[in-house]
């Protein structure tokens, strides 16, 4: 980073002092500006700021100070949708952009941002990509820095699952979801009880005659929900994407699946199960009333009070595209 970039690292710091990759991009600016000291003093004050430990700003400037940085070039892919990963990165300079297989652009990243909290930190794959817009620099903490954080500084490892946690339920639990009527603390709650994991390319999640078990919400990857047809033939009736959610009508209507749901790429889910979707429901009606007023519109009206088996499938973004 140059001197200008790291003064205007600093003014964005002192503007966020809780922000973690502002605060790690003006702490490394002043380090490669020939500013170490000063940089330990800004790190005590984010440590300060977030009530940590004595001595935390300084492990963190530790930390700051031995990562390795990367420069690349425009189109350089970051991180790859659907790749395992545990790696942490802080945008230093330049730009870069995310994207979602099935959704397009998500956002664009600035100096300051934090990339790729999400896989490290939760233990699925990757759910999006990420490329170099214009020439930047990235700050890259490896697994083993992840470890320090969650062993020596809980408290900033506690404020990067937050950050994560906070994308995550912006993507899978947004306005449009079927959760869209809960609160910011109820759609917290919520997502704590859904189980990450991703699943191999050609895992049959959902089997056709059987009865579902769980609610998910995907988060990268798709899937083919798909039925068999006369002669045994594979009928695909839709293929679903990042922000789809299946399994939840059968749960509604207690009956069993009347399609395959399968993976065709590796596949990142939030499972809620049985029981936590019955509470969901009980504990909160608009919710059901959203998940029964979508399952009559697909189905038919008189649909769940019908003896014939229900389709586990609803197609429901919970992002709008772009």
């Amino acid at each position: 980073m140059t001197l200008e970039e790291t003064r205007a690292a600093v003014a964005d710091f002192q503007r966020a002092p809780q922000a973690f990759g502002p605060c790690v991009r003006a702490m490394r600016g002043l380090h490669d500006t020939g500013h170490a000291a000063k940089a330990r003093e800004l790190g005590r004050a984010y440590g300060r700021s977030l009530g940590a430990p004595e001595g935390a700003g300084d492990a963190l400037a530790t930390l700051i100070f031995d990562a390795p940085a990367q420069r690349v070039g425009p189109g350089v892919t970051l991180i790859d949708e659907g790749a395992s990963g545990q790696t942490l990165m802080v945008l230093l300079s330049g730009q870069a952009d995310v994207k979602r297989l099935g959704v397009g652009e998500l956002a664009q990243l600035a100096p300051g941002a934090v990339i790729g909290e999400v896989a490290p930190l939760t233990g699925v794959h990757r759910t999006a990509t990420v490329f170099a817009r214009l020439p930047s620099e990235v700050l890259v903490f490896e697994q083993a820095a992840l470890e320090v954080f969650a062993e020596r500084l809980p408290t900033v490892f506690e404020s990067l699952r937050a950050m994560g946690r906070e994308r995550m339920l912006a993507q899978l639990m947004g306005p449009s979801s079927i959760f869209g009527g809960l609160d910011a603390g109820q759609r917290d709650a919520l997502y704590a009880q859904c189980l990450p994991a991703t699943i191999p390319d050609g895992t049959r999640l959902i089997r056709e005659g059987h009865a579902g078990s769980a609610m998910c919400i995907i988060a990268s990857g798709h899937a083919d929900v798909w039925q068999r047809a006369g002669g045994g033939r594979r009928k695909t009736l839709v293929t679903l994407g990042p922000g789809d959610v299946f399994g939840e009508i059968a749960l509604l209507g207690g009956r069993v699946a009347s399609a395959n749901v399968e993976a065709v790429s590796p596949l990142t889910i939030f499972a809620l199960d049985r029981e936590g979707f019955a509470a969901a429901l009980d504990a909160h009606p608009e919710t059901r009333r959203r998940v029964e007023r979508l399952a009559a519109d697909r189905l038919g009206a008189d649909a769940l009070a019908g003896d014939e088996p229900l389709p586990v499938v609803r197609v429901q973004r919970t992002l709008p595209p772009g």
